[in-house]
């Protein structure tokens, strides 16, 4: 009924078909850190509108927390992290390569 709106071309379809298996797997939370938003013009604001949701948006907060935590023991001592299950493993990356981003939809 929807089309292309619920193909793995959107953010909600990909988490739909799920191809690795489950909806909340690495690939989909790499595209919500990154939020991603389809090439096709015909499908960006299903993403954008995606994105605004409640869940992507904590799936966001939690890597901003995260940066926030280790900045803050950082600062007072050298540290050694073990983050197990991170899904894509963005939120170490982006702090090991001091990456900060804004959180704002572009």
């Amino acid at each position: 009924m929807f089309g292309a709106a619920l193909s793995p071309a959107t953010m909600q379809g990909f988490a739909l078909a799920k191809p690795h298996g489950y909806a909340g797997d690495y690939e989909v939370i790499d595209r919500i850190y990154q939020q991603y938003i389809s090439p096709d013009p015909h499908l960006a604001n299903w993403d954008r509108y995606y994105h605004h949701q409640a869940a992507p948006q904590a799936v966001r907060n939690r890597k901003h927390y995260f940066h926030k935590l280790l900045d803050h023991h950082a600062s007072r001592q050298p540290l050694r992290v073990l983050n197990i299950a991170s899904g894509p493993g963005r939120c170490m990356f982006e702090w090991l390569s001091g990456i900060k981003r804004s959180g704002s939809l572009g």
